[in-house]
C-alpha cells in the first residue's frame, strides 16, 4: 500500500467494526512481483496488478468477503483512472468471482502452478464496461 497510485478495499464488521476482508492492487511497474516471463501487457501508469485478498479467521469458512472485496476493485480502479486491471488467479475464481472477473481474458494459463496441482490463470480486464458499484 505504501506505492503511489495503490489500492486497498477493507471490509469491516458492523457490528464489531473489525475488519473482515481486504483486496489489494497496485500500480503493475510498480510491483516486485512482475517477472520478464509475466504474460501480462505492460501498460505504464493504466493498469495495476491486484495481488492480494484476504479473509479474517473467523470468516474464511464464509468464503464471501473475498468476493465481495475483490469486487470493489474494479470500480475503484477505474475511479483512479486506470484503464485495465490484471492478475494471476486461481483458475477455479473465474466462476465464484465477481462478473467483471469472469469476463476477463485469460491471458495464460498454468495447470500446476508452483508444483501445486491447483490451475492458475493471468487474466486481465479492460475496466471501462466494468459496474461501477
Amino acid at each position: 500500500m505504501a506505492s503511489p497510485g495503490a489500492i486497498g478495499i477493507a471490509l469491516r464488521d458492523r457490528v464489531s467494526g473489525r475488519i473482515v476482508g481486504y483486496a489489494l492492487a497496485s500500480p503493475l511497474e510498480k510491483t516486485t512481483t512482475r517477472k520478464a516471463s509475466c504474460p501480462i501487457p505492460f501498460r505504464p501508469i493504466t493498469t495495476p496488478l491486484f495481488y492480494s485478498t484476504g479473509d479474517a479467521p473467523h470468516r474464511a469458512e464464509h468464503g464471501g468477503t473475498r468476493a465481495v472485496a475483490a469486487g470493489g476493485l474494479a470500480p475503484a480502479s477505474l475511479a483512479a483512472g486506470f484503464e485495465f486491471l490484471s492478475t494471476l488467479i486461481e483458475a477455479r475464481v473465474l466462476e465464484t468471482g465477481p462478473k467483471w472477473l469472469a469476463d476477463a481474458t485469460i491471458l495464460e494459463r498454468v495447470e500446476n502452478y508452483l508444483r501445486s496441482g491447483i490451475a492458475f490463470v493471468y487474466v486481465q480486464v479492460a475496466l471501462a464496461g466494468t459496474p461501477s458499484a
